[in-house]
């Protein structure tokens, strides 16, 4: 997964969670959930380094 930090704003958090989540239509709402939780707080602790 390549992640532009230069390209984030604020709001892309929640949609990329979100979109990532919804392609994941196939799988148990829980795991899809635990999965997103998984990926915003990768995404937040790169947004820090």
């Amino acid at each position: 997964m390549t992640v532009l930090k230069s390209s984030y704003k604020p709001y892309w958090n929640v949609r990329i969670c979100l979109k990532y989540c919804l392609t994941l239509a196939g799988k148990l709402v829980f795991e899809c959930s635990f999965i997103t939780r998984q990926l915003c707080q990768t995404i937040r602790i790169l947004q820090e380094l």
